[in-house]
């Protein structure tokens, strides 16, 4: 699985994308398959950066499958998730369901995560407050 994973990260990074779809599809599956839930979100995740016309709901099975492990370390992928799908919401013009994602991406960075992760949250929020007239 780890290799399916590394295999698809590299052809991705070469710049081949849609040859690296299925390889993170195989990940994702034998990862939920042998209950290795971190890297089925990991796959997921990659999924949702390769195949850019799925990235949504790519993020939303991976937000769907973390939000239900309780491993600790899986469940800091929601913080990641949530702030990417808030970039790719508000590179969309989707400002306001941005700013849903980056408040979401705090929240969890609050419980999980890292102090780089909540200041990443934080600078996001206000960005998005900022290109929506919002003030803090």
């Amino acid at each position: 699985m780890r290799i399916l994973l590394e295999r698809g990260r590299l052809l991705n990074s070469a710049g081949h994308p849609a040859m690296a779809v299925p390889l993170f599809e195989q990940a994702a599956e034998m990862g939920d398959l042998l209950g290795e839930d971190f890297l089925a979100v990991d796959a997921l995740h990659m999924l949702a950066i390769a195949d850019s016309g799925h990235q949504e709901s790519w993020t939303r099975s991976a937000l769907e499958y973390a939000s239900a492990v309780e491993d600790a370390r899986t469940k800091r992928w929601m913080v990641s998730l949530h702030n990417n799908l808030g970039w790719a919401m508000y590179d969309d013009g989707r400002r306001t369901e941005a700013m849903v994602e980056f408040q979401l991406a705090e929240q969890w960075a609050e419980r999980v995560g890292t102090e780089q992760q909540q200041q990443w949250a934080r600078e996001a929020i206000a960005q998005c407050a900022k290109s929506l007239n919002l003030r803090g």
